[in-house]
């Protein structure tokens, strides 16, 4: 006899922090909760993509919009206001560990104005500016829960990014990559090949799918496990 099973349900708790840069351009708090709640919208519909295996949804529990005042965790470049350094995530991390108000998190994801990219201190000079986020993989529900993401205004340009950078929180490498060792027992996704452009694939291009491959499945049903 055939036998079916329900698909295991994960809820994750996402809290969204909105930096200053991104605020400024939005018109009032309002716009930008509307904004979020579409962003919010369009990113479960990406992860519907897992059903056959998995019955994923986020849950966004709550947003907080910074002032440069107190939004300590950034770190920019000497003389460059347009950037925030890959270090910040470190930093970023740290400050969500003491604070109470995100020990209920399960996901805490940085949207940034900002243009993310790594500073050579030896060189002095801004690197690698074509990141568009930056994530610890297998970080959800840990202390390395933070992740940070390009966004625009009103654009919803960050919300594949988005998606991508939970998937790594959620313990998922890049397809054609071995297991993290971030990751107990995790299957890795070696039997993926990158170039078939998943939402996992280690690049975006104009021909990327917007759907999750069987290894990204697989990966987070032993990170939930």
């Amino acid at each position: 006899m055939e036998r079916f099973y329900d698909p295991l349900t994960i809820t994750p708790e996402v809290h969204l922090l909105i930096d200053s840069a991104l605020e400024s351009k939005f018109n009032d708090t309002e716009s930008i909760v509307k904004y979020y709640a579409i962003f919010a919208a369009f990113v479960n519909l990406k992860f519907k993509t897992l059903e056959e295996w998995l019955d994923v949804q986020l849950v966004m529990t709550k947003i907080t919009i910074f002032t440069k005042r107190t939004e300590t965790f950034i770190k920019k470049p000497p003389a460059n206001e347009s950037v925030i350094m890959t270090d910040s995530l470190e930093y970023l991390m740290n400050y969500t560990q003491n604070e109470n108000e995100f020990k209920e998190d399960d996901i805490v994801v940085l949207l940034t104005g900002l243009n993310i990219a790594s500073y050579n201190s030896t060189t002095k000079k801004v690197e690698s500016e074509g990141i568009l986020g930056y994530a610890y993989v297998g970080g959800a529900c840990r202390s390395s829960k933070v992740g940070m993401v390009e966004d625009e205004a009103n654009m919803f340009t960050g919300t594949h990014t988005f998606v991508h950078e939970v998937g790594h929180l959620l313990g998922m490498s890049h397809d054609g990559d071995g297991p993290p060792e971030s990751v107990t027992d995790s299957p890795g996704a070696s039997y993926c090949n990158a170039s078939d452009g998943y939402i996992m694939a280690p690049s975006y291009h104009v021909n990327s799918t917007h759907i999750f491959s069987v290894c990204s499945a697989d990966q987070l049903e032993a990170f939930q496990m």
